[in-house]
This record gives structure tokens, sequence and C-alpha cells, in this order.
């Protein structure tokens, strides 16, 4: 995991499609994940892109850390 300051988009495209795993709660990330290939684990319960579970690209893994492992 890196912290990076903000990037201009096409930046932040590239260093996205280099990414082995993107954790996000953005719908935009989900669908640019899919159309890149990468797989996406989305910090929610619902997404407004269910194609992207569709496809199995993307899933949902809630906000509980509690139902994950976490603390």
């Amino acid at each position: 995991m890196r912290l990076l300051p903000a990037l201009d988009y096409p930046e932040f495209i590239a260093l996205e499609a280099e990414a082995r795993l993107v954790v996000t709660d953005s719908g935009g990330l989900q669908e640019e994940t899919s159309v890149l290939g990468v797989p996406c684990l989305t910090y929610r319960t619902t997404t407004e892109r269910p194609i992207t579970i569709e496809l199995g690209t993307n899933r949902l893994v809630g906000v509980d850390p509690k139902s994950y492992g976490g603390a």
C-alpha cells in the first residue's frame, strides 16, 4: 500500500492499471478496475454497478470488520 498525493486522472489510471488489487468505496473505481482487468474489493454493502459483480471483477466486502476477520 502506498500513500500518494493527489494525481491527475491519466496518472491515476496508469497506477490503477498496474495494481494487483484495488480496495475502494468508489463506484467509478469499480467500473475502471473491471475495464482494466484488476480485481476489486469494494468496502460497501451495495453497488450501483452490479455488472462488476456479475463479471466477477468486483466483490462487495461490507463495512463490518468482524464479517471478514478484521478487528
